[in-house]
């Protein structure tokens, strides 16, 4: 269980201007990387400043993400929230603000979907400088699911992307 926490990533300060050769050249780390656990929970939680996606999520079971806040998430997978092979995580009352590519993720691979992903009262704001506008291949988008089953998404909005509010992306 991990609560009340603020987390900070300590990425670089982002460039000026944004270009080809700056746009994924960020030093830092993840704010908060949960691996391979079962009933896990996060409530009450701010995490900020990361290169790559401010909570990241992978091969978990069953989670609850409640009440949480992301903040400046930067690079060519500048996520607020990115989950991957996990199964049964719910995230309520949750906000990605300030990112590089996009807010909510949902993603598997060809060998193993996410399933049963629940969003519920989420927001993603002010996705920008997406790695299309320099030369990479990522947009911005509000919620993304693409190898991902039965994701739900429940009073969920995204304000303020440069490309997408929802993509959903069938299994492969």
């Amino acid at each position: 269980k991990i609560e009340n926490i603020h987390f900070d990533g300590n990425v670089s300060d982002d460039p000026t201007p944004w270009n080809s050769g700056n746009y994924d050249s960020f030093t830092g780390s993840q704010a908060l990387y949960i691996a391979a656990a079962t009933d896990f929970t996060v409530s009450n939680c701010k995490l900020t400043n990361s290169n790559w996606a401010n909570l990241r999520i992978a091969n978990c079971i069953r989670g609850s993400v409640s009440n949480v806040q992301t903040d400046r998430s930067r690079g060519n997978f500048g996520d607020g929230v990115y989950t991957f092979k996990s199964i049964g995580v719910k995230f309520s009352n949750c906000d990605a603000y300030d990112f590089t590519r996009i807010g909510f993720v949902g993603e598997g691979d060809a060998t193993t979907n996410s399933e049963e992903l629940k969003y519920v009262n989420c927001t993603a704001r002010f996705g920008h400088d997406n790695s299309v506008d320099y030369g990479g291949s990522e947009i911005n988008t509000g919620f993304w699911a693409e190898n991902t089953e039965s994701a739900y998404y429940t009073n969920c909005s995204t304000d303020d992307t440069n490309a997408q509010g929802f993509i959903f992306a069938p299994s492969t």
